[in-house]
């Protein structure tokens, strides 16, 4: 917690020991020790302890409570303040010893008067009694039991009062050290305290600087005294700190004896004061008491006051998910400048303005990608990279196989499963090794999968080859974003704000949402589910088997119709059934064949009810998605719980996705029911036979379809302009904390190329997938590893680099040779993986946060902030224009007629987005969307009237 971090409170009730000073025993002198001895002295004793939040020693003293929010009394607070102002105050003490420390604060307050010789002298020995720890005192039981336990074995009698004495000496400096038993050489071994304390000691932060609080009563005094010193540098007091942490502050506090109970209270008010990161940055740099003593005030103004009600005052209150920033209290306390006029953000990447200069923008990604080239490979050296390769690989190859199934069917095997896999290693490959942004996952998308089809329907209409004329609106797709780049047009990026990305995301989303769940329906078409299976779904009859020729015989009237049969070798065709040639059986004899005779004479079955029929494997199919889905869901969220290390919780939810394939899949092998299988080229070959790996410009076209092209290739490059750039923009969110930035130019360079290269291949085009990068994104999140108690682990921003994405489309390039492993994937399994990505892109999106407000009431909805300034109302409307337009597009893409129009939609819904500023104010556009660049950069002053209406109590303050 900052730098003053390591916050300890120790209290108690010392008395010093009479005329002790001789050296503690070790073990094996106890016994007589024991014996000799009938006081037992009293020390220090640790009750709380602060790095962020609050932890207290319970009353059984073997245990520390869960951190908490601290709760203070607020006539504790008052004391405190006042002490504070009659306090001693003695900042950049230079001593290095607890006794050195103890002679200036002494010596401090006999010449302030605030003590008398005598009375200082008694504070000093009380201020160097032993600190115990709770950790050492837990060592001390357990020794002291099993001591106890060797001297009952060995028939000695043992003192009956008190606890056992501190091993070890007081040293001159102040400084205590523990010692075990002798060993073998009869030296003294020293026990490390601090060993089992390294758990503990990984969640102070790194350089951080501890304050010692020590309080309590004394007899004898008849006032409160107070003191504050804060060290010249830390010192390393190893009696002071649990952990092995520089001492730089410490406060003491002595009052009457009968006043114990309220002292420890102000103590603990102490403790939580210098928890607080903003009075951490005073106490630093203070250069007299008034400032501390200001700090101290900030403290009480920012704090809140819980009323005296009907609820338990003992309760721990839990520590929050979320912090708010720096109050305005402490603004003059920090001497920073109080808020002003405030600067819009622009919501876009700052790397996109317009260079003026041909290629400029292009020119400027590739610098400033270069000096992160060589660590895009060093920063993939994690167990979470290995994870994200498994997760990638599978989503991708799955959503590659599925649309090219779905591809192969639109276009009539024009492209199919092996074509995209040949896509995916060339272009997921090529562009991950160069692109500016490797975490965005490129694939063919089902908007890219609508035009495809569009066009071949087209080409087919009106007689014209698909394939050649695919390859010149391909050529002139290239030639378009390459003058988009030249001209540094993706700078227009900064006016696809919030709105647009969130209806484009979930509608991505819901794609795959509905996809995977329809997939898994299907199966029932293949494989019907049969409530009584006894029952056949349908008649099933014996018909003639279906004449291979035709031959008229010399001198015969009519034709004869020859069959081909299966009969076994050596059998011909005038053998007898039922006393009847298989030649002149009529249609109504092979109908009276039993099943088995219709086969083995050569007849087919006809009928529904012929299909093979295969059980449960619906419903198992079914099993096997929701089971990948719930376990995924299940252990993403594992590291949420409070069981096991964080180290086995991050890796369990890390490897979430990988551990539910391999068990689902598992389980279908143990079963051995025929669930549909993952199907994977055998052949290194176009899908059909008839076409090679390079396409003719023209075929049977005719010259100008190459001049036609150029319209449809607008549409496409309008396409795949929205649909790469809106998920650049989402991938490269502030939110993510991206510290190697973008390359909005040089990506749409890449996919450019590529774009022509897949056309003259023939292979499906390839281009940034919403719902992929969104979950590769997150499946690099990287969280700290070492939280303050009671602290929720923070957000550190992504694992920025390029190995899972080129690992992951390499293997897929070459999965055409894994063949013999990947056929035992079922495919409800990946279609369990889809739904899991599309629900899980759905997870953080704002918009629909607000679709769940309609269904509210006002005092359940969550805190969100966009509540406390906007109108809960207007936030309705605001979502039902999102929700409008989300359902437009999903209607556009579903109807086949006017599908071609889509991309059209998409870039409209900037426009929409402008138009809203004519409905919604600056102030409401600004918390529920970003402002677009032509609305300025300074913020309109709020209106506190308004304010106060919407936020009765106060919350923007």
């Amino acid at each position: 917690m900052g730098k003053a971090g390591g916050v300890e409170f120790s209290a108690g009730a010392p008395s010093p020991s009479e005329g002790e000073s001789e050296e503690r025993p070790l073990f094996s002198e106890l016994q007589e020790y024991y014996q000799k001895k009938g006081e037992y002295e009293e020390a220090w004793h640790q009750e709380a302890r602060w790095i962020k939040y609050e932890e207290n020693v319970e009353a059984s003293g073997e245990r520390w409570t869960k951190p908490h929010v601290a709760s203070l009394s607020l006539q504790a607070l008052y004391r405190l303040k006042h002490q504070l102002n009659d306090a001693l105050f003695l900042l950049d003490v230079k001593a290095d010893t607890l006794g050195g420390i103890t002679d200036v604060i002494k010596d401090a307050m006999i010449e302030e008067e605030l003590l008398s010789e005598e009375q200082a002298g008694i504070m000093e020995e009380i201020i160097m009694q032993p600190h115990w720890h709770k950790h050492q005192l837990n060592h001390e039981r357990r020794e002291s039991k099993a001591f106890a336990r060797r001297m009952s074995h060995e028939g000695l009698q043992l003192p009956s009062t008190g606890s056992f004495p501190r091993r070890g000496s007081i040293t001159p400096s102040g400084n205590s050290t523990s010692f075990s038993k002798s060993d073998s050489s009869g030296g003294l071994k020293r026990v490390g305290s601090q060993s089992a304390m390294k758990k503990f000691q990984r969640k102070i932060p790194e350089g951080a600087e501890g304050a010692s609080v020590m309080v309590g009563g004394i007899d004898g005094l008849d006032k409160t005294v107070t003191a504050l010193v804060r060290l010249k540098s830390g010192v390393d007091l190893m009696e002071l700190m649990e952990v092995e942490l520089p001492t730089r502050f410490i406060f003491v506090m002595f009052g009457p004896k009968h006043e114990n109970t309220a002292i420890k209270q102000v103590g603990r008010c102490m403790g939580t004061i210098f928890s607080h990161k903003d009075f951490q940055k005073v106490v630093y740099s203070a250069k007299d008491k008034k400032e501390i003593l200001a700090s101290v005030d900030a403290f009480m103004q920012d704090s809140t006051v819980l009323p005296a009600s009907e609820w338990d005052h003992n309760i721990h209150i839990q520590p929050p998910t979320t912090t708010d920033t720096q109050g305005k209290t402490w603004s003059s306390v920090l001497k920073e400048p109080e808020e002003g006029e405030e600067e819009i953000e622009d919501h876009a990447d700052p790397t996109l303005v317009r260079t003026g200069r041909i290629f400029g923008g292009l020119v400027n990604d590739v610098k400033r990608k270069a000096k992160w080239y060589a660590s895009d490979f060093k920063d993939a050296l994690s167990l979470q990279s290995l994870a994200s390769i498994f997760f990638i690989y599978f989503a991708c190859l799955s959503t590659v196989i599925t649309f090219g199934g779905m591809m192969g069917d639109a276009l009539d095997n024009k492209m199919a499963a092996a074509e995209g896999m040949l896509a995916a290693g060339i272009c997921g490959v090529s562009y991950s090794l160069l692109a500016g942004q490797p975490l965005t996952i490129l694939g063919c998308t089902g908007p890219i999968l609508v035009f495809e089809t569009i066009l071949y329907n087209f080409c087919k209409d009106n007689g014209m080859e698909y394939l050649p004329f695919r390859f010149w609106i391909g050529i002139w797709t290239g030639a378009i974003l390459l003058i988009m780049v030249m001209f540094d047009l993706s700078a227009l990026v900064k006016y696809i704000t919030k709105f647009t990305e969130e209806v484009f995301a979930v509608l991505i989303s819901l794609i795959f949402i509905y996809e995977s769940l329809s997939k898994v329906i299907k199966v029932n078409k293949k494989y019907p589910m049969r409530i009584k299976p006894d029952e056949p779904l349908g008649p099933c009859t014996c018909h003639r088997p279906d004449p291979v020729m035709t031959t008229v015989m010399p001198g015969a009237e009519n034709s004869t119709m020859v069959y081909a049969t299966t009969l076994a070798p050596g059998m011909n065709k005038s053998l007898m059934f039922m006393g009847m040639s298989l030649e002149n059986m009529t249609d109504g004899d092979w109908a009276a064949l039993s099943h088995e005779d219709c086969l083995e004479y050569g007849g087919k079955l006809v009928g529904p009810g012929c299909k093979e029929y295969f059980p449960d494997v619906f419903l198992f199919s079914f099993i096997l998605c929701m089971g990948v889905f719930v376990i995924a869901m299940g252990l993403k969220g594992f590291k949420e719980t409070r069981y096991f290390p964080t180290f086995v919780r991050q890796n369990i939810a890390d490897f979430a996705v990988p551990i539910a394939l391999v068990i689902m899949t598992g389980i279908d092998l143990a079963l051995g029911l025929h669930t549909p299988k993952l199907q994977i080229p055998t052949e290194f070959r176009p899908t059909l036979h008839s076409r090679g790996w390079v396409i003719p410009p023209f075929g049977a076209n005719a010259w100008w379809t190459a001049l036609a092209a150029g319209v449809p290739a607008i549409l496409l490059s309008i396409l795949i302009f929205m649909d790469q750039q809106i998920t650049s923009v989402i991938v490269n969110n502030k939110a993510n904390k991206l510290k190697k930035g973008g390359g909005y130019h040089l990506d749409l360079l890449i996919i450019s190329v590529q774009v022509v290269l897949c056309s003259v291949m023939g292979i499906p085009y390839f281009v940034a997938a919403t719902v992929r990068s969104i979950n590769h994104v997150l499946s690099l999140r990287k969280e700290s590893k070492n939280a303050a108690p009671g602290e929720k682990p923070k957000f550190l921003g992504i694992r920025e680099q390029r190995v899972t994405h080129v690992v992951a489309f390499t293997v897929i390039g070459f999965s055409i040779f894994m063949n013999a492993v990947l056929k035992y994937v079922p495919m409800p399994v990946l279609y369990g993986v889809f739904l899991y990505m599309g629900v899980a892109s759905l997870s953080g999106a704002e918009l629909v946060q607000r679709m769940l407000l309609v269904f509210m009431p006002r005092k359940y909805q969550p805190d969100h902030k966009f509540l406390r300034h906007v109108d809960t109302n207007r936030v309705h409307l605001f979502t039902a224009i999102q929700v409008t337009s989300l359902a437009i597009l999903w209607v556009v893409k579903s109807v086949k007629k006017i599908s071609i129009i889509f991309p059209l939609m998409v870039l409209a819904l900037c426009f929409v987005r402008k138009g809203m500023e004519w409905i919604f104010t600056e102030k409401e556009l600004k918390h529920l969307d970003n402002l677009l660049p032509a609305m300025g950069k300074k913020k309109e002053p709020e209106d506190k009237t308004e304010l106060e209406k919407l936020d009765p109590y106060g919350s923007h303050a």
